[in-house]
């Protein structure tokens, strides 16, 4: 007997696999045999008990699935419905061009003792001018240093007044660790998802002895200084016409206040092509998306969560454009066991994107653009759209298979997906928001969560800051350095694609 929760030898398990395989199909040859039997008895409709032999196939090939499957949302190369496509040339393993890196020139000369001709003996001279270049990446490995700050003192020859030099500016007043220290630790931990246990060991290596607490206190005094940002980022999102939502769960790893266990919330993000800002909240209901969404009147682009409909209800004023990227998944999901039917609809909403990415790629909300996708809409996705109508209306499924869940998904939503089609700013996905929450579903990964309700508030503003820095093009830990200064100093602080413009240069006159 085999116990596939702990053997660990392939070939076994792939032999018993396939005696499994081979069984659920004896099986099932069996059960239609049986099946069509009993519905000569009971003059049963043969339309409908096809359907339910495609029914009970599909459950046998979901098991194998989770068995020996794989989760990707590709469909296969091999399917019927899937269109060839063209192998692009591999690039190799040729250069790349690195503009961003620092040159430095070294020159590499011939030893004295071999400056001699191995023909006559002579001397070999330099040839002036003359040299065969080559480059080579190479790695100068970060230094960290005790930086002894001597402050200078000064008094008048009264002896009545005595000043002392300024000293660097600091996050935390009278603390050890420099500005760049604490923008360091963000960044690795927020942007790169290094967790502090890992940081504390690496800064080992390095020479420098600090604790897991050490880092948290520098990210926290950092959070503060940068925490009146967040409701400005906020606003300006709630300010757009278009915005996407989405979730995704977290961990508050207080077992003391919690009974003995994790405890579930729910890291809540909105999000624009600039911009993103992360809300981390106990509640997936609609009492958290009203608390976020309240002030918003725009076009929200969500997935099929009852959380943003129920918000509608209760006095909302955005108005929903479903994924059709979520839509897809549904019928990928049911091409497994049905890939005639769930193969065909697949086809066409492929076919939308293709539309869509007809359009050349401009700055973001560029009118050229808009109305460029406004004309292919009007001219090739409404046709699209009517044959996925027809499509819908004359399959018969059953409403328990995949299949038929795919066709409710669509059916319930499709008010909602067809949105696109009056208004060119409208995404056809909402793919660039699940982009921004990956970063908290590798950070959870990696470091598991957030021990204090605290400590979701500093994720969620760092989340947030780094996120849009990346989105307007600018560096998350220049950013992060230039607004802690900034709010030592009591200067303005700058959302990322502010910060972004301030260094665009002005046109020529």
């Amino acid at each position: 007997m085999v116990n596939f929760a702990t053997e660990t030898r392939v070939d076994v398990l792939r032999q018993a696999g396939h005696l499994l395989d081979t069984e659920n199909r004896r099986l099932h040859q069996r059960l239609e045999a049986l099946t069509k039997e009993l519905a000569v008895w009971r003059n049963q409709d043969p339309d409908k008990l096809q359907l339910e032999l495609l029914r009970l196939e599909e459950l046998v090939n979901q098991r194998n699935h989770e068995l020996f499957g794989d989760s990707s949302e590709r469909r296969s190369s091999s399917s019927p419905s899937s269109e060839p496509k063209t192998k692009d040339e591999q690039p190799g393993h040729g250069p790349t061009e690195q503009p961003d890196l620092p040159v430095i020139t070294d020159v590499c000369e011939l030893d004295e003792a071999d400056r001699m001709c191995p023909k006559c003996g002579g001397h070999l001279d330099e040839m002036e001018g003359q040299s065969e270049d080559s480059e080579e990446i190479d790695i100068i490995e970060r230094r960290l240093v005790l930086r002894k700050k001597k402050k200078r003192k000064y008094r008048c020859a009264c002896n009545a007044c005595v000043e002392t030099a300024p000293g660097p500016e600091k996050l935390i007043p009278g603390g050890r660790y420099s500005v760049d220290f604490a923008v360091h630790v963000a960044t690795d931990k927020y942007s790169d998802s290094l967790p502090w246990d890992r940081q504390v060991k690496r800064f080992a290596r390095d020479g420098l002895k600090v604790t897991v607490a050490t880092l948290w206190d520098q990210c926290e005094a950092l959070a503060r200084h940068l925490q009146p940002l967040m409701p400005k980022l906020r606003a300006y999102l709630l300010s757009l016409a278009v915005l996407g939502a989405d979730e995704t769960w977290w961990r508050l790893m207080d077992r003391r206040r919690n009974g003995g266990t994790n405890k579930k919330w729910w890291a809540w993000a909105i999000a624009a092509d600039d911009a993103v800002y992360f809300e981390i909240r106990k509640e997936r209901s609609s009492d958290a998306v009203l608390d976020l969404l309240v002030e918003f009147g725009g076009i929200l682009i969500v997935d099929g969560h009852g959380a943003y409909k129920k918000g509608l209800k209760r006095g909302a004023r955005y108005v929903l454009a479903f994924c059709w990227s979520h839509c897809r998944r549904k019928w990928l999901a049911a091409s497994k066991s049905y890939p005639r039917e769930a193969g065909a609809i697949m086809d066409l909403i492929d076919h939308l994107f293709r539309i869509d990415r007809k359009v050349a790629r401009g700055p973001p909300g560029s009118q050229e653009a808009l109305d460029e996708r406004r004309r292919l809409r009007d001219e090739e996705s409404r046709w699209v759209v009517k044959a996925l109508e027809c499509w819908a209306l004359e399959m018969k499924v059953l409403p328990q298979s995949s299949l038929g869940r795919a066709l409710k998904y669509m059916v319930d939503h499709w008010k909602g997906l067809v949105r696109f089609l009056d208004d060119p700013r409208i995404p056809l996905s909402n793919n660039h928001t699940e982009r921004e929450v990956r970063g908290p579903v590798v950070g959870r990964k990696n470091f598991g969560g957030c021990k204090s309700e605290r400590g979701m508030e500093v994720t969620a503003l760092f989340y947030s800051l780094v996120g849009s820095a990346k989105l307007a093009g600018v560096d998350p830990r220049a950013y992060l350095k230039a607004m802690a200064f900034a709010a030592i100093r009591g200067e303005e602080l700058l959302l990322p694609h502010e910060y972004a413009a301030s260094f665009a240069k002005e046109p020529a006159e």
